[in-house]
């Protein structure tokens, strides 16, 4: 392991002759950063928990920061355990986790290798917030923005049409689809023959043969390719 120093730790001004830190923060890092990329030193916290009815044993978790070598290589802060093989969590006593721009292209990435929970134990709603736009979850109903088609009370993906007097009705989609949808309608009472006539991503007509008040429901699938 490189040499390391601990910084700026109350009734410690120095080790191995390197002057504190400025910013008056405890750092656990390298005697020199101007020769190679190195990962730090570890920083471990250590506990004990139970093994059997009468044997304890450590239990710990362990920080490193680790940067790929190349100029301005990526940096990962690793987190590791080792001890208890019960269920592992991370708790953090904050209402808003903020994750700055990382990286060139700006983005954040959640990922893991297996199944990815949200859980509100408050009884709140999950959401998730693009711009002005949110998918909300309140335990048992998703609710999308408009433009998504996606969610619960959206005419653009199911509803009722009502003519009078005229042979064919038209209904024009609130948000308009990247390319014609499928349309599915059912009347409710014998209309004769009955079509869709017309398709578009802005809305749909159907044309029937008995003229008069006529009510049809409908169901919307869209962007087929």
């Amino acid at each position: 392991m490189s040499d390391f120093i601990i910084q700026n730790v109350p009734g410690l001004t120095s080790v191995l002759g390197v002057p504190p830190n400025p910013a008056n923060s405890i750092i656990i890092g390298l005697t020199s950063y101007t020769t190679t990329v190195s990962t730090s030193p570890a920083l471990t916290l250590a506990g004990a928990y139970q093994v059997s009815a009468t044997q304890w044993a450590e239990d710990s978790w362990t920080f490193a920061d680790a940067v790929t070598p190349g100029t301005n290589g990526p940096s990962t802060l690793n987190i590791s355990h080792s001890g208890t093989s019960g269920a592992l969590a991370l708790a953090i006593a904050a209402e808003t986790i903020t994750l700055a721009t990382l990286g060139s292209s700006g983005n954040c990435l959640v990922q893991c290798a297996s199944n990815l929970g949200l859980k509100s134990t408050g009884g709140g709603l999950i959401q998730l917030i693009a711009n002005s736009d949110t998918i909300t979850y309140n335990g048992g109903i998703f609710s999308m923005p408009s433009a998504s088609k996606i969610g619960s009370a959206n005419s653009d993906l199911v509803g009722t049409l009502t003519s009078t007097g005229s042979t064919s009705v038209t209904k024009t989609f609130g948000t308009a689809y990247t390319s014609a949808p499928s349309v599915l309608v059912t009347p409710t009472s014998n209309c004769g023959n009955f079509w869709v006539a017309a398709t578009a991503t802005t809305s749909f007509t159907v044309q029937y043969a008995t003229s008069g008040t006529q009510t049809f429901n409908y169901r919307v699938w869209g962007n087929p390719s």
